[in-house]
């Protein structure tokens, strides 16, 4: 089916963490737990069309942020290009290390 459209998903939550409110690629993440996220398409010079997760993470990873919209632990703000780990192989989206 080479050149067709093919609906495709993957859990990156199994694949990233929040270490020290850091975004970082880890299998066995869990990083929604700690972090508000959502994914842009950014275009820039260095990131055309790459789909980029924009995540505000606490740095007490240990802090969650369900049921709460707010808590007192300060959070960083980052980036995680999701071209770095995440393929398309036959129209499946898989984690590579």
């Amino acid at each position: 089916m080479a050149g067709e459209w093919i609906p495709a998903s993957i859990d990156i939550n199994h694949y990233i963490t929040n270490i020290d409110g850091q975004l970082v690629w880890q299998e066995n993440g869990s990083f929604t737990s700690s972090c508000k996220a959502e994914l842009e398409v950014i275009t820039s010079e260095t990131l055309s069309y790459s789909p980029t997760l924009l995540a505000s993470c606490h740095k007490d990873s240990s802090v969650f942020y369900f049921p709460f919209p707010f808590l007192p632990t300060p959070t960083t703000d980052n980036l995680l290009n999701l071209n770095e780990r995440l393929v398309n192989l036959d129209g499946k989206l898989r984690y590579v290390r």
